[in-house]
C-alpha cells in the first residue's frame, strides 16, 4: 500500500474519532456548544463533568479561555464519592495583581476555610494566600 493511501487512510481515522468524541461529550453533558457561558472577563468554553467509578459526580467547572491561554474560570465545585460538596473554587483571571481565586473547604455541608490566593495557574507563579481580593 502507497504512503499516500496510507496517510488517507489515517487522516480519515482521525477525523472520524475526532467527531465522535465531541458528540458523544455534548450528548453526555446535555450542553449546547454553540453558545458560550460569560464568565468576569473570560468565557466558557468547555463544561467539564468528571465522574467516579459509582456513577456520582466528582468534578464540575468551565474550562475557558483568557489571554489565548486555556485556563479554569468560574465556579468549579469538587464532591465525594457519597456525592457531598467538599471544595470550590472560584477562579478570577484577569491581568497580573488583579487575578485570583478563592477556595472554599466543606465539611459535611459547613464550610470549614474559605481563603484567597493569587491565580497562580494563569500566570505560573508561586501560589500565595491574598489577605482580600485584589482591585
Amino acid at each position: 500500500m502507497s504512503n499516500a493511501k496510507k496517510n488517507l487512510y489515517l487522516l480519515v481515522a482521525i477525523v472520524f474519532i475526532s467527531c465522535s468524541c465531541n458528540s458523544s461529550f455534548a450528548d453526555e453533558n446535555k450542553h449546547d456548544f454553540s453558545q458560550t457561558l460569560s464568565t468576569d472577563n473570560a468565557l466558557c468554553q468547555k463544561p467539564i463533568k468528571e465522574y467516579f467509578p459509582n456513577g456520582t459526580l466528582k468534578l464540575s467547572g468551565c474550562q475557558g479561555i483568557y489571554n489565548g491561554t486555556g485556563i479554569q474560570v468560574g465556579l468549579w465545585k469538587k464532591y465525594n464519592q457519597k456525592g457531598e460538596l467538599i471544595e470550590t473554587a472560584y477562579y478570577h483571571p484577569d491581568e497580573f495583581g488583579k487575578d485570583y481565586k478563592i477556595i472554599t473547604q466543606y465539611e459535611k455541608n459547613k464550610i470549614i476555610s474559605k481563603k484567597i490566593y493569587n491565580f497562580d495557574d494563569l500566570y505560573e507563579v508561586e501560589l500565595k494566600e491574598l489577605s482580600t481580593i485584589p482591585k
